[in-house]
Order: C-alpha cells, then structure tokens, then sequence
C-alpha cells in the first residue's frame, strides 16, 4: 500500500480492495524501505464487500518487538494467498 497515511492510534487499518493485486517478486522491494509483512492473523474481515481490516495494534506490537516505530513503516507487504483467503470468507 502506497500513499496512504497511517493513524497507529487506530486499532484497525481499513482498506479498499484495488483488483487486480499488484504483485511483486521480492527482488524488486526496496532494500532500503521499510517494508512490514502482514502476517494472515493480521487482516480481518469486514461487512463491506471489498473491504478488509488490518489490526495495527498487532502489528505494532510486533515493530515494538524490535525497536521500530509504526512512523518509520513505509510499506506493508501482504501475501496475495492471505488477502484472498480473508476475501473469500466474505462471502
């Protein structure tokens, strides 16, 4: 996700789905940003159609793990597999 701020004083991040899924090899992440991964337990679903939750605060609870702050975060990365797995159980 690009370009989007992101309040860490939410519990949850939420976002509209943009099909097709923009997919990338990891050769072509940056090695310099700082990229998260969003691990399955961290999306949730939602009652919108489209539409899926990321749960900052386990996401922060992990970067707080290894001393980064949520500010420094420039991308989330999300398997594709897991987004449509979430996705699927929507409906």
């Amino acid at each position: 996700m690009r370009d989007q701020f992101i309040d860490w004083e939410e519990q949850t991040l939420t976002i509209n789905v943009q099909a097709p899924f923009n997919m990338h090899p990891a050769e072509e992440f940056d090695p310099y940003a700082m990229n998260v991964t969003i691990l399955i337990d961290d999306l949730l679903l939602t009652i919108s159609e489209n539409v899926f939750g990321i749960n900052l605060a386990n996401v922060q609870q992990r970067l707080n793990l290894h001393g980064v702050d949520g500010t420094e975060v420039d991308n989330f990365v999300i398997q594709v597999a897991d987004l449509e797995d979430v996705l699927q159980s929507t409906f």
